[in-house]
């Protein structure tokens, strides 16, 4: 009798494992329909998201919004964008509709306008009783991709003495490295959830922002909704499109990715020949063979991978060309090339987006010029009808590579140049004095300047592009600006007027991060670019504030320069930089 009973009780055991293996099988997301409901929402924060891409050519920054949903088992983190774009294209007439938006966002130079993903592709799940993760993304490979992986535990640092408030939530500092980055977050123990944006958690509260350190990638919250007993919304599997998942494993997935963007063998891509297996697409286009200009999110699919950030411009031996920021110069020990990626707010007000441009400093016997790569390039080209051809050359078989499928919008906008700041500055690294060049519209104005900024060199000290830099802070023209530099190069020179500290400027911004400059690359060479094309020899002489007011009336009014409104009037409009 005892035998039966122990027999009985361990038949009872292995059906229940086996029914609990069943139950969590069947919530893989292959098995799952578009919208089934999977759990209740007892969190639900919106992040502003901010990435760098290449919409237009250079790097630049699109925003979105990050949406998080906690459960009691899953989490969910997606990118509204995507989520529409995905949505649009499984729809009868969706692509027709994305293809009229394309044409419509390329003639009025508007990324925003494109109806695709303008941030991460991906839908990624966090199983909290089975610890993984379920990720999907519907972009890169143009079909949907399914990997699935532990929840890797993340080695946290918490910084207990610096705070903020956040979203109304007061929020204390952590560090980490994770999958290639270094990132710094803010968390609030006043929602004791461990659970972050994206694949984030951990930490002893929930993650209301995070970003890493080249910021790349920037989560911040801006709507907090956390009701622990009162369901707010419905956690959903989101699968829009009918063709088949291809599944696959995450760091062999990202290799194959990142091969099949810089032109490798299709053939030998076994990312992409399981896709084709599965019937979800027939086949890929070979793509021109280069290599990319960015990389993914997570960047420990490769060993011993090299950030990219910290390689310099360009070799020398390289020409400058449409479809590549290269520049061909000659080796100087007494002339220093920088290159810095420059990011302004569009809108201070509302916070709307960042505007990049890519912009060279040229050093040479205590003088710096100051100018726009991305300006340089459009005046270059358009200044010759055959550079106007060959522009519109490019255009045209772009297009045709997106109509065909085998070029992203993303990488067909990279071959395009666009206009980029057109203030033009010679200074006087000894001195202080400068002449400037900027613009009001088409017309070119010049004014004499001069400024000796006092630095507070400050005891903080961070490693950027491999040098030891550290960090000051000086009140200049209505702003309170922050500086990172290197005595390992004694060059007192930074970017845009920014000088005079006991080292070379590798990052600037100020106290809002309205404007941010960022050093990505530095040589001893002085280039073949002759930036005197960017100098109007009938550029009207003008006062500095007189510009900058008239350039302020001039981008509130959508373009026309109405002179007799008083700029005080106006406030929906970029804040200049220089505020005194």
């Amino acid at each position: 009798m005892l035998m039966t009973r122990t027999k009985r009780r361990n038949k009872i055991a292995f059906f229940t494992s086996l029914l609990a293996i069943l139950l969590f099988s069947s919530f893989k997301i292959v098995d799952k329909k578009h919208g089934a409901i999977i759990d209740q929402a007892k969190l639900k924060i919106e992040y502003r998201f901010e990435m760098k891409k290449k919409p237009y050519g250079g790097v630049s920054v699109m925003n979105d919004t990050a949406l998080l949903l906690y459960g009691d088992r899953y989490s969910l983190s997606y990118y509204q964008s995507a989520y529409y774009a995905d949505s649009l294209t499984n729809k009868p007439g969706g692509k027709k509709v994305k293809f009229r938006m394309l044409e419509r966002g390329l003639n009025e130079k508007d990324p925003y306008l494109f109806l695709e993903p303008h941030t991460l592709p991906d839908y990624t799940y966090l199983d909290h009783q089975q610890n993984r993760i379920i990720n999907f993304d519907s972009e890169k490979l143009y079909v949907p991709i399914l990997y699935e992986e532990p929840i890797e535990e993340i080695s946290w640092s918490l910084q207990g003495e610096d705070t903020k408030v956040i979203a109304g939530y007061q929020t204390s500092k952590a560090t980490c490295s994770f999958r290639g980055r270094s990132y710094t977050a803010w968390y609030t123990p006043e929602i004791p959830i461990e659970v972050g944006p994206w694949k984030f958690q951990g930490l002893p509260g929930a993650i209301l922002e995070v970003y890493d350190d080249d910021r790349c990638f920037f989560w911040s919250a801006f709507s907090v909704e956390y009701s622990p007993k009162k369901p707010i919304e419905p956690i959903r599997w989101i699968k829009f499109s009918a063709l088949p998942f291809t599944e696959v494993e995450r760091k062999e997935y990202l290799r194959d990715a990142r091969s099949y963007m810089n032109g490798e063998s299709v053939d030998t891509n076994k990312t992409l020949q399981k896709v084709i297996a599965t019937g979800a697409r027939t086949h890929y286009l070979q793509r021109k063979k280069q290599k990319s200009e960015y990389d993914f999110i997570e960047r420990d699919y490769l060993s011993g991978h090299q950030d990219e950030t910290d390689s310099t411009i360009a070799s020398p031996n390289k020409n400058y060309s449409l479809d590549s920021f290269t520049i061909e110069g000659v080796p100087r020990k007494d002339y220093l090339l920088l290159q810095y990626e420059y990011a302004s707010l569009k809108d201070t007000v509302d916070i709307i987006y960042y505007r990049p441009d890519l912009q060279l400093v040229e050093i040479s016997n205590d003088q710096s010029v100051t100018y726009s790569l991305r300006t340089y390039q459009m005046k270059e080209e358009f200044g010759s009808e055959a550079g106007k051809k060959r522009w519109q050359q490019l255009f045209n078989q772009g297009l045709e590579s997106v109509k065909a499928g085998a070029l992203p919008m993303t990488e067909f906008m990279n071959r395009l140049p666009r206009l980029g700041d057109q203030e033009v500055i010679t200074l006087n690294l000894q001195t202080g004095a400068m002449i400037v060049y900027d613009n009001i519209g088409t017309e070119q104005y010049q004014y004499n300047d001069s400024a000796t900024i006092e630095w507070e060199l400050l005891d903080q000290h961070k490693s950027l592009l491999g040098y030891d830099c550290q960090l000051a802070k000086a009140h200049f023209r209505g702003r309170n600006w922050y500086a990172w530099y290197s005595m390992d190069i004694p060059v007192s020179a930074g970017p845009w007027k920014l000088f005079g500290l006991p080292g070379l400027i590798f990052e600037a911004y100020d106290e809002k991060e309205h404007y941010h400059y960022t050093l990505k690359g530095v040589e001893q060479k002085k280039p073949s670019l002759d930036y005197s094309i960017l100098i109007s020899p009938n550029a009207t002489p003008i006062d500095r504030k007189k510009l900058i007011s008239r350039q302020q009336v001039f981008r509130a009014t959508g373009g026309e320069e109405f002179i007799s409104v008083a700029s005080s009037t106006i406030d929906n409009y970029p804040k200049p930089k220089e505020l005194e």
